[in-house]
Parts: structure tokens; C-alpha cells; sequence
């Protein structure tokens, strides 16, 4: 009967081994891997809201697509959105919320600079990853050994956009600036070069982001000797704002911009911004990418309208470029992700080559477009 009792505890044991139970806890065999948790931070309310949506749309769509093949080495990205409303205070509240309460280790997302700026001290004390594929003020260059983003610095635009006001002969320019890094930061580029072409700024004028009523400033800035407008702000609603005091005091002058010429800006303005000038980041439509922006938007049924069409691809590139440096630090080690960041060269991605700079910036070049006969063109 003892021999009995031995055989049958001795096939107990074998059962609980194959099925993975241990009183220890070391037999594991049933255990699922974690998730890797990835902090996206983004502006989802406020007057930037409708950038943030339709990147969260972005961000959705590869993380879906990364843990339908093989995730990062097998373990499955679980994405934790927080807002920012585009705000410095509030991209604060949001990080610090993921490291203490989600213990987040990795963020991207970020497209607004202030937020950026905001809160890149606190991701350098703990050692936290921003990865931005959006902010563009050129201080962003500036903030810290773990800050990187695959989205160009305003620097180059601001220089292409001053060249082409001095060939055109405005040489006398009065700007319109919203306080935000980002618009701030282009104003800033813009006014060095066009100054170093010996441009002259008629004026500067700012204005805060919920400012609404812009008549005051643009009658002063019309009794001005000035060639042109250098329009500088963060979202499409500023912008919005402004043109339609434009077009209610009538008045007539070449306009300079930012990247926020939507569909929409072109529909309810186009005889105010005809002949108006700006800048976007270059990128190759190829057909991998027109069938990405497709296939977003029949996955969560909706229209990008309001985001300039590199946002959609360096969005999409940033998790991936997260994907790759994490499975060479075989998981979520900040130190070697930073490091491997920073090693970034030639890397083939939706914007192209990707290749990181000793700043964590990526070198981008820019495309001078036009607006003729309401529609959007490359400046010959």
C-alpha cells in the first residue's frame, strides 16, 4: 500500500509539472508574457483636438497591426493614451500620471513642442523615452539625452520660407505669432535668416492660443509700410480665426504661413489666402504610403482632414522604430534604447530614411507649396 501511495503522489507530481503548477511558483510553463506597455501622449481636447483624434487613429492602427504578426518578441504593445490639450502643465500631469501610476517607461506621440519642452526634465530625471513624431519648434533639439522625434525641426522651414519672401521682393514683412513653442520657435528661424538677407520686420505681434478677435492688430499692422504677412500658429482654429478678420477688414496682402493649409482652411477662405506661401515636411507619396492612409481610414471609417499628411507617417514609423530598438535591448531597458536611438542610420520608413543626429532630430528637407486657383502646388 506505501508503494502504491508513493506511485500515485509520484504521477501527482509529474501532472502539476507538465501543466506548469508549482507551489514555488518557478514552473511557469501556462504563464502569458506581459504586455509592454507604451505611453502616448497626445493634445485630445482643446483646439488642437481634432490633430490629436485623427493621430490617435494612427497609433491605433499600427499598434493593431504590430500585435497581429509577432508584437515585440511576442508580447503585445498595450497602448495608454493621455491628453495634453496641447498644454505644457497638462503634458506634466500626463507623464508624471504614467510613471507613477503605469510605471511607462516609453512614450511617443507628443506633437505638440510646449509639451515637449514641458516635460522632457522629467522624462531626463527618470530616464524615460519621448519619442515625438510631431513637435517641431527647434528648441526640441535641446531638451534632453532621451528626447528624440522622427518629425523635422522648424529650423530649415523657417530659413526656405525667408528666402522665398526676399525673392519675391517682400522685404519688409509684419508677423503674427501665437505664444506657443512651436509657432514661436518658426517665427524665430524665420526672422534670423530673412534679417540675415537684410529683410526688415515691420512688426511683431502676438497673441494667445484662445484669442479670437484679431481687428485691433491687423488694423495697426495695415497702416504699416509692409509687403507682407507672416502668418505663425499652432492649429488650424488660430488660423481660422485670423482669416476671417482678414477677410472682414478687407484687407489685401501676400500671406506667408506655417504648415496648416487643410482642405477646410482652402474651402471656407480661398480668395483671402490665393497666392499665399508655406512650407511642409517632404515626403515621398510612394504607394506603401497612400495605401496606409487608406486602409486607416476604412479600418476606424473616417476622413483625415485636419493632419498634414506626414504626421500620418511619422506616426506610424515611430512605433515601429520603438518596436525594433526594444527587441535589440531584448525589452525595456531606457539606457540601451537611447543608445540604439541615437545609432539610427539609413533606416527605411514611411518618411523615408530615417537616420537620428548627435540632437535626437532627424534631417528632413522641406517643400515650398503655393495655393493657385484654390489648390495647393509645389513653387516652381
Amino acid at each position: 500500500m506505501k508503494q502504491i501511495g508513493i506511485l500515485i503522489a509520484g504521477i501527482v507530481l509529474v501532472i502539476a509539472i507538465v501543466i506548469g503548477i508549482s507551489a514555488t511558483g518557478f514552473l511557469t510553463l501556462n504563464q502569458e508574457k506581459e504586455d509592454i506597455d507604451l505611453g502616448i501622449l497626445l493634445p485630445l481636447s482643446g483646439d488642437a483636438g481634432a490633430y490629436g483624434e485623427e493621430m490617435k487613429y494612427i497609433f491605433d492602427y499600427t499598434i493593431k497591426e504590430i500585435n497581429n504578426k509577432d508584437g515585440i518578441n511576442n508580447q503585445k504593445i498595450k497602448a495608454i493614451y493621455e491628453d495634453t490639450k496641447c498644454d505644457g502643465k497638462e503634458a506634466v500631469n500626463a507623464l508624471n500620471k504614467l510613471i507613477n501610476i503605469n510605471n511607462i517607461k516609453v512614450t511617443t506621440g507628443w506633437m505638440c513642442s510646449g509639451a515637449v519642452l514641458s516635460a522632457s526634465h522629467i522624462a531626463e530625471n527618470n530616464k524615460i523615452i519621448i519619442l515625438s513624431s510631431g513637435a517641431g519648434s527647434p528648441e526640441v533639439s535641446f531638451a534632453g539625452e532621451y528626447t528624440f522625434r522622427n518629425f523635422p525641426s522648424a529650423d530649415l522651414a523657417g530659413k526656405k520660407l525667408s528666402e522665398v519672401a526676399i525673392n519675391n521682393n517682400h522685404n519688409k514683412i509684419s508677423i503674427i505669432s501665437e505664444n506657443t513653442d512651436y509657432a514661436i520657435g518658426f517665427y524665430k528661424k524665420f526672422k534670423e535668416e530673412f534679417e540675415g538677407k537684410k529683410g526688415k520686420i515691420t512688426s511683431y505681434n502676438t497673441f494667445e492660443s484662445e484669442e479670437k478677435d484679431f481687428k485691433t492688430m491687423l488694423l495697426k499692422i495695415n497702416t504699416q509700410d509692409t509687403d507682407a504677412l507672416f502668418i505663425s500658429v499652432q492649429t488650424v482654429v488660430s488660423l481660422s480665426n485670423i482669416l476671417k478678420n482678414i477677410r472682414e477688414l478687407n484687407i489685401k496682402k501676400p500671406i506667408y504661413f506655417t504648415e496648416h493649409i487643410t482642405e477646410e482652411v482652402l474651402e471656407n477662405f480661398k480668395e483671402i489666402i490665393e497666392g499665399g506661401i508655406f512650407v511642409e515636411a517632404e515626403l515621398e507619396r510612394t504607394e506603401e504610403f497612400i495605401n496606409l492612409k487608406r486602409n486607416i481610414e476604412e479600418e476606424y471609417n473616417f476622413e483625415f482632414k485636419e493632419l498634414p499628411e506626414y504626421y500620418i507617417a511619422s506616426s506610424y514609423d515611430a512605433v515601429y522604430i520603438l518596436k525594433e530598438v526594444i527587441e535589440k535591448c531584448k525589452g525595456v531597458n531606457t539606457e540601451c534604447i537611447k543608445d540604439e536611438l541615437y545609432s539610427i542610420k539609413n533606416r527605411k520608413g514611411m518618411t523615408g530614411n530615417i537616420s537620428m543626429n548627435q540632437y535626437g532630430d532627424v534631417d528632413v528637407d522641406f517643400t515650398i507649396k503655393v495655393i493657385r486657383d484654390g489648390k495647393i502646388e509645389n513653387l516652381n
